[in-house]
């Protein structure tokens, strides 16, 4: 089973998809989720900017459909081969800062 959790910057869960099959693909549960719909509702509200990014695992080729919101994707790049260059390398180390102190606070979320 998949799913779909989205945190803010302070590791606050905002949303959550429901369970489906281990074999859909990470773009095909954003689609199903009405992710899409969820965020234009936050821009409207003003919880979410025109600008904002989000941060994703390799695997959510979900850029286009943002893009059409006006909000950016930031996704850790992906080693060819054996070596990966040095701006490569510093954009990984800054998104995994990110990403761990979030997935920090979905651990505290998922100990219950």
């Amino acid at each position: 089973m998949k799913a779909l959790i989205g945190c803010d910057p302070c590791g606050s869960v905002i949303f959550i998809a429901e369970l489906l099959t281990g074999s859909i693909s990470d773009k095909a549960i954003c689609e199903n989720s009405g992710l899409k719909k969820i965020i234009q509702l936050n821009i409207e509200n003003g919880y979410i900017q025109r600008g904002d990014c989000f941060m994703t695992d390799t695997g959510f080729t979900i850029a286009n459909e943002l893009k059409e919101i006006g909000i950016g994707l930031h996704i850790p790049p992906v080693a060819t081969g054996l070596k990966m260059s040095m701006s490569d390398t510093y954009l990984t180390s800054k998104i995994a800062k990110h990403r761990v102190h979030i997935e920090r606070h979905i651990a505290k979320v998922k100990t219950y």
